[in-house]
């Protein structure tokens, strides 16, 4: 079991649980252009692909392929995102990032309060495919860089968009900037309910907050449990089961 804690801006705490099982399987993408019947607001926000020519997306830390994209503020880690577009030339691509509540929806922070550099850059990396059946052309983007850096911690969005236009993005990933403020641990039971005995497992978790001011931990923090990094079946538990001597404590119940 693999554990990561957040530190979140307006001192809201997201704690993530994650590869509950030793299988690693891709992030779940959603593929398809908005309407005007969809709102662009609801899917900016997600893990998703607005042009069919856009493939093998994928965002990790560098040199980590198989890693979440997670890293620490104020650190030298780094994240990679890569992504391949059918198509014999290359197109004009620019990218920013979008800082996130809890819940990934836009902040009331200002650009200028969470990033440090340019809010807008061109895609620079990109290679032309050589001696393939499908000609295509492959794109890299390292973050932070010389060009942007983070100020804040939290959720964020790296939103990718064609010809200087957000109106027009090209694709949306979800990655996490953290901050180690607590202690956390997790321990996994057999099962007691018998509906799922033989598939599943029960967890309890406990935050330590010695040292960190945490006035009210059943409105202020919040624990999402995401099984190989999908957000799609992920378990929010918005208020704790119980607090004792600087601990906080999340009982797994049957959900």
């Amino acid at each position: 079991m693999f554990i990561r804690y957040f530190k979140f801006f307006s001192r809201i705490l997201f704690i993530t649980i994650l590869n509950l099982c030793l299988t690693v399987f891709p992030e779940r993408v959603t593929y398809g252009q908005y309407t005007p019947t969809t709102s662009i607001d609801s899917l900016i926000h997600t893990n998703h692909i607005f042009q069919e020519s856009i493939k093998t997306v994928k965002l990790s830390k560098e040199g980590w392929p198989l890693s979440y994209p997670v890293m620490e503020l104020n650190s030298t880690e780094k994240l990679e995102l890569s992504f391949d577009e059918i198509s014999d030339q290359m197109n004009d691509h620019y990218y920013t990032f979008i800082h996130c509540d809890a819940d990934w929806n836009s902040s009331d922070i200002s650009e200028v309060d969470y990033l440090d550099g340019f809010p807008e850059n061109q895609l620079n990396h990109f290679e032309y495919s050589f001696n393939t059946t499908v000609q295509y052309v492959h794109y890299e983007l390292f973050f932070p860089n010389e060009e942007i850096r983070f100020l804040v911690s939290g959720n964020y969005i790296l939103l990718i968009y064609k010809d200087y236009n957000r109106n027009k993005p090209v694709l949306t990933m979800r990655f996490m900037v953290a901050e180690n403020m607590l202690s956390v641990k997790g321990i996994l039971k057999r099962a007691a309910s018998t509906k799922i005995l033989e598939t599943g497992q029960e967890l309890d978790i406990t935050v330590g907050f010695t040292g960190y001011p945490i006035r009210d931990p059943f409105h202020e923090l919040k624990l999402v449990v995401s099984q190989n990094g999908r957000w799609d079946n992920a378990i929010v538990f918005r208020k704790p089961t119980f607090i004792r001597n600087k601990e906080i404590v999340y009982s797994f119940d049957k959900r």
